[in-house]
């Protein structure tokens, strides 16, 4: 079984290239990567001077960062994972689990696909929350010069 992971992996690595288009796909991921971090330089720099501007330029760099790790990504890793399904299915990926005569899972590949989705999207979700707290601590949001605090309202009473 181990033996044959190592055998089909060279064949997976490269139905994975072909799907995402060779160099093309890399060179598209590598401009987006330069995008967003582009557009979050942009944001940094104008921060101080033009906090409108600022905010708009890191509403794309997220939007873009968004895009990609919760659209693109998930969706071609399903339809990788469905087009290969020969390649990859008990060789990589086990299709059903079995133990003994009980069949735990008889649809693992399935289950093993959506899973890392949601892996996925868990890793994105945390690392934006962090990000978002991250960002507010570092730069707290503040009155502008001049400006009163205005009066509270004291509440609920």
């Amino acid at each position: 079984m181990i033996g044959e992971f190592f055998r089909t992996l060279p064949d997976a690595l490269a139905a994975w290239w072909e799907f995402g288009d060779g160099f093309f796909g890399l060179l598209l991921m590598v401009a987006s990567v330069a995008l967003v971090v582009g557009f979050a330089a942009v944001a940094y720099r104008l921060r101080e001077t033009q906090g409108w501007l600022s905010s708009l330029f890191g509403s794309m760099a997220v939007l873009v960062g968004l895009w990609w790790t919760l659209g693109i990504i998930p969706s071609a890793w399903i339809y990788f994972a469905d087009s290969q399904r020969d390649l990859l299915s008990d060789s990589i990926i086990p299709s059903a689990i079995v133990i003994g005569d009980l069949e735990v899972a008889s649809n693992f590949y399935n289950v093993f696909r959506d899973s890392i989705l949601m892996l996925e999207a868990g890793i994105v979700l945390g690392v934006g929350v962090w990000l978002i707290f991250a960002i507010q601590k570092r730069f707290p949001g503040g009155l502008a010069e001049g400006e009163d605090r205005g009066p509270t309202s004291g509440g609920y009473k």
